[in-house]
């Protein structure tokens, strides 16, 4: 409530017209409601599945990160220290050599992989007689000399086994090591031969259940190592692996260690390294909806048309939803599990009544939140007994994805413009594309502008501990909101959008005090001429200069109204800024000994004094959507009127002959 507060009042000073006393809440109840119908609906079609996973997992929160928030936010570059480790083959003197970035999955070993169809090669080392395998490609890195014994294909030492790093651990035995084949072991990288741990990787677990390996799931919630991991137990992952090392140079398995910079997925909420873990959660199935969704996309016009192809690719590529999440504060998934395996799904609060056992604390539930709807108990349909709510909650994005249904009038279904950085493809356009294909089989929204990241002006992302961070309170006082929005709305948003003073004193000196030192000198002469805007000017008394501006005006006015219905906002302002570049470098320039006390008085005058106040009047309307308050300030100084924002927007007129010719010359 703070900081939606907070945010609210700095959109105002923006300039920001919205309906801000019905703002969009996920807490709220409305906003909860329609996504336990969409629930109930996911349900029905029997898309909805508890399943095991392996799951980029954030061990400071706690909770699964599910593919779709692994976006452009989710991933940093780091430096790990990745390591070389020995596998003993079983029916051969040789070790497998084996790369890992990893050093804490090392503990849950259960096969490595190898490149069916690549050369691999079997080498002695002179320092210490040891023989190991390892690609062809990569003897490079080897740290000593070496004589080459075999050369063979990865497939020659599929299905052999070897003795594992960690065999001797309570929960690693009687777990059967073995190679297996795999097409995307490159060998352009580490060893080429690759340790495989399906508890504790993605790719590893669909190698796991494809070869029906052993599953080991080392980690609580936290990250932690669970019992029977010998001393590794009660210890945080990602803190063992200098105990993980020395082990292994005990047991005369370390070969060496070597930095790898790489990028490695993040918290997208705390910015914590993940780990990936083995755990139970509940799947919205992308199967059957994929399809549509793909051709609900289409539909869309995308800005720019690589978001689109952005967005196909990532529907093609996508996985099942995870939708649980083991927090406290969030959506309360209404699911009623009971243990004769019946699974009910509330879809509405006059559903939970009917089913509540107690219907007196569904009618007194102060909100829809833990720890209130925890205490309501239902009777299972089937079998009678009284079921609890599963202690899970959602992913936040059921809550921004079910906006088009929660917030919006469902008249305005759907939206005609949402925006957002290109990141969110992945993020929120994919989740209320979701979200309204599975309810209405229909896109949520008909234009798309998919953007660059805001940057500062070397181009670096702007960060609070960077130093480069600039505070909105800040730059609204020192630079302006109007010089501030010239700023982004000045620069292509398909690329990264570059800001700072030095770029917002420049839109400033380029744009703003222009037009500011044109309308200082109207007004100026305009007094010392006792300039009367109700007096009307023939167009035979108009010059060819005020013919050609008009032109220049109304030429503008096209472009700016055609490029705003395409929601083009670059293009508009740009001819804007052309208009009032052309406008104090040719015409008030060639203006000036037409008005003032030394100047004749009469038609050219008036003309003159006529034509800046027609074409200023004109010009605020264009940049009121823009720039809303210098625009209202010039506005409401030259006319009658109340504000710029209550008038209507100037119509389009065609070019005649004259005019175009005016232009043309």
């Amino acid at each position: 409530n703070k900081f939606s507060q907070i945010q609210t009042e700095q959109s105002k000073r923006l300039g920001m017209f919205m309906d801000w006393e019905n703002s969009y809440y996920t807490m709220s109840e409305e906003n909860n409601l329609f996504i336990w119908h969409f629930l109930k609906k996911c349900h029905e079609k029997k898309w909805l599945y508890k399943g095991v996973d392996s799951m980029p997992w954030c061990p400071r929160c706690g909770t699964a990160i599910s593919q779709h928030e692994l976006s452009d936010d989710g991933y940093k570059t780091v430096v790990h220290t990745s390591v070389y480790v020995k596998f003993p083959l079983v029916n051969e003197k040789a070790s497998l050599l084996i790369w890992t970035t990893t050093p804490w999955t090392l503990a849950v070993n259960v096969a490595v992989a190898v490149h069916p169809e690549k050369q691999y090669v079997k080498v002695q080392l002179s320092d210490s007689g040891e023989e190991v395998i390892l690609a062809k490609n990569r003897l490079q890195i080897l740290d000593q000399k070496y004589k080459i014994l075999a050369e063979f294909l990865g497939l020659k030492v599929v299905d052999q086994t070897y003795n594992g790093p960690f065999d001797e651990l309570f929960a690693v035995k009687g777990v059967k090591h073995k190679v297996i084949p795999w097409k995307d072991v490159s060998d352009n990288e580490g060893s080429g031969l690759v340790h495989i741990a399906p508890g504790a990787g993605e790719e590893d677990f669909e190698l796991g259940k494809k070869f029906k390996l052993t599953n080991l799931a080392p980690l609580d919630e936290f990250g932690v190592y669970l019992e029977g991991y010998g001393t590794l137990s009660g210890k945080f992952a990602l803190d063992v692996k200098d105990e993980i090392f020395a082990n292994l140079k005990e047991k005369g398995l370390f070969y060496r260690t070597e930095p790898i910079t790489h990028s490695y997925p993040h918290c997208w909420r705390c910015k914590h390294e993940l780990v990936f873990r083995t755990t139970t959660e509940w799947f919205v199935s992308s199967k059957e909806i994929r399809p549509l969704m793909k051709k609900a996309a289409k539909k869309a016009n995308w800005m720019p048309p690589s978001a689109e192809k952005r967005m196909q690719d990532w529907l093609n590529n996508m996985g099942d939803w995870p939708i649980s999440r083991r927090r406290y504060w969030g959506l309360a998934l209404p699911f009623y599990e009971c243990s004769c395996g019946e699974l009910v799904v509330v879809g509405s609060k006059e559903e939970l009544r009917k089913l509540a056992i107690d219907k007196n604390q569904v009618d007194n539930l102060p909100e829809l939140h833990r720890p209130w709807i925890d205490n309501i108990k239902i009777h299972c349909p089937k079998c009678g007994k009284e079921v609890s709510r599963i202690t899970e909650v959602g992913d936040c994005w059921l809550d921004a994805g079910i906006i088009p249904f929660s917030t919006l009038p469902q008249d305005w279904f759907p939206a005609d413009f949402i925006t957002e950085y290109m990141g969110q493809i992945k993020l929120w356009f994919y989740a209320t594309l979701f979200m309204s294909v599975t309810l209405k089989n229909a896109v949520p929204w008909k234009n798309v502008l998919a953007t660059g990241y805001i940057v500062d002006e070397k181009g670096e992302p702007m960060h609070k501990t960077k130093g480069n961070y600039v505070p909105f309170d800040e730059a609204a006082e020192k630079m302006g909101v109007d010089v501030m929005r010239w700023v982004y709305v000045s620069n292509n948003p398909f690329e990264n959008v570059k800001f700072g003073y030095k770029l917002g004193d420049e839109a400033r000196r380029k744009f703003h005090l222009i037009l500011w030192n044109v309308y200082n000198f109207f007004v100026t002469y305009a007094i010392l001429d006792q300039f009367d805007p109700e007096l009307t000017v023939a167009n035979g008394q108009l010059t060819v200069l005020d013919k050609w501006i008009l032109a220049r005006l109304n030429q503008t006015i096209n472009t700016v109204t055609l490029s705003l219905d395409k929601f083009d906002a670059y293009t508009a302002s740009h001819s804007i800024e052309n208009l009032v570049s052309d406008l104090s470098l040719w015409y008030v320039r060639r203006s000036r000994d037409r008005v003032g006390p030394t100047a004749d008085a009469g038609a050219d005058k008036l003309a003159c004094h006529s034509t800046l106040c027609s074409l200023l009047s004109t010009l605020c309307v264009l940049l009121a959507p823009f720039t809303p308050f210098i625009s209202d300030e010039i506005y409401r100084n030259l006319t009658d009127e109340e504000s710029v924002h209550l008038t209507s927007w100037p119509q389009i007129i065609k070019l005649n002959k004259e005019d175009a010719q005016l232009l043309k010359d």
